[in-house]
């Protein structure tokens, strides 16, 4: 009898300890290894730079004038220097490079002198960094010339952007 009173006691404690049953819900479930696609780019060309006389998923966009070029690329994100030294040939530490934040893009400018076929070149160069991707603008003329071109550069920069950045911006003052 006291087995049967011990056994029916057991069972009413153990009743209250069943399995509960687990509920799990499901909201937006981000997936790992998924890259955003590169946003549009946006950029005011002067007249003669109307049309890219090159076009490659390597190179960009290449636009030839009288006094200079002029590039856009779009590039992986992630690590500024490897941008840096594929734009220009120099390492981040032989570059002043300055840093803006634009809304929600970085924005990162520099200029640097280079050897050319005839005379030395001077080039400037801006990207802008989503965290995804380097979206890079950059223009090159012989260095005779590029102080001449320096208004027509700084309104090619003011007007460069990725059409998530929700800043305002002016042209020239």
């Amino acid at each position: 009898m006291k087995k049967m009173i011990a056994v029916i006691l057991l069972t009413v404690l153990l009743a209250g300890c069943a399995d509960q049953p687990v509920f799990e819900t499901l909201g937006e479930v981000p997936v790992e290894g998924t890259v955003p696609q590169p946003q549009e780019v946006l950029v005011e060309l002067p007249g003669e730079l109307s049309q890219p006389v090159m076009q490659s998923a390597d190179t960009g966009k290449l636009y030839i004038c009288d006094d200079y070029s002029m590039t856009l690329q779009t590039l992986e994100g992630g690590d500024l220097e490897r941008t840096l030294r594929h734009c220009t040939g120099y390492e981040k530490e032989e570059l002043t490079v300055i840093s803006t934040q634009l809304g929600d893009v970085r924005k990162y400018e520099t200029a640097w002198t280079a050897t050319g076929e005839a005379e030395p070149q001077i080039g400037r160069l801006a990207i802008l960094d989503d965290g995804s991707y380097h979206y890079v603008l950059s223009v090159m003329a012989p260095s005779q010339k590029a102080g001449d071109l320096q208004e027509t550069w700084q309104y090619l920069f003011d007007t460069f952007r990725v059409a998530s950045m929700n800043v305002p911006f002016s042209i020239g003052s």
